[in-house]
């Protein structure tokens, strides 16, 4: 149970981190979101996305 929970929790750590620093080379390259609460809901909007899909559940676009 140990090994399945540090699985779940590095799964989604590595998820966010990589969710977060394409949204931030996004920020930086483009400079389309200077609202730093543009930002603030990006960045929990990919949580949201990484927790949702590591807890198994299908997006609501349906892919698969």
């Amino acid at each position: 149970m140990e090994f399945a929970a540090a699985y779940f929790l590095l799964a989604v750590g590595i998820g966010v981190v990589l969710s977060w620093l394409s949204i931030y080379s996004e920020v930086w390259g483009y400079r389309q979101y200077d609202h730093p609460r543009q930002q603030i809901w990006l960045l929990a909007a990919s949580l949201v996305e990484n927790l949702a899909s590591a807890s198994g559940r299908r997006s609501s676009s349906g892919a698969r």
